[in-house]
């Protein structure tokens, strides 16, 4: 009988330590960074290929983050609007990984059509802890005779934070731990009296 009586106070405390115990929930923060477009001037002569060309710079935050740069082949001609621009032949780097490709083909990397061509790629953690955090300069080599035209590049940088959250028991939980409590006190003070 007494063993009946205790067992309901202990089952309404241990469910309410459970409710109020330590969680650990993961949030991710992405920070996505943006290089305008670039045009170089028309190069026909080599020999090729030229020297690397500094497009712009993005910061890397931390270096255990998962990092995703993506962008085009060709942009849209910032000498004449309306009139899309393809590429020559180019290599892109961040940092010295290299991240995209665009091999010749007729001079363009997709034949005479002017379409910009996206292109994506994803760093390894070995790669990310190779840059380390501080700017890292976006470079363009140019392979091959013409005009290297790239779009807009950007730099999307997920970090992931295992903070546990600030947690606030809601007005029940805590009239269930009171009750519980309540309970365990009652059972032991008629135990003992």
């Amino acid at each position: 009988m007494h063993t009946r009586r205790l067992l309901v106070p202990l089952t309404l405390f241990a469910t309410t330590f459970v409710v109020l115990g330590p969680l650990s929930l993961a949030s991710r923060a992405d920070n996505i960074q943006t290089v305008g477009q670039y045009t170089s001037p028309n190069i026909d002569t080599g020999p090729f290929p030229l020297a690397p060309v500094t497009i712009g710079s993005f910061d890397i935050l931390t270096d255990d983050s998962a990092i995703t740069i993506s962008g085009t082949f060709g942009n849209y001609s910032i000498t004449n609007p309306g009139y899309e621009q393809p590429t020559s032949a180019v290599n892109v780097y961040l940092g010295d990984i290299e991240v995209a490709t665009c091999a010749a083909d007729f001079m363009y990397c997709s034949g005479y059509d002017p379409t910009p061509d996206p292109w994506s790629y994803t760093l390894s953690a070995a790669q990310i802890a190779s840059l380390g955090t501080g700017t890292v300069d976006l470079t363009a080599v140019q392979t091959a005779p013409y005009v290297i035209a790239l779009g807009e590049t950007s730099l999307d940088q997920a970090t992931t934070s295992t903070t546990p959250p600030v947690i606030t028991p809601e007005p029940s939980t805590l009239l269930l731990l009171g009750t519980g409590l309540l309970s365990i006190g009652g059972a032991l003070r008629r135990r003992f009296v």
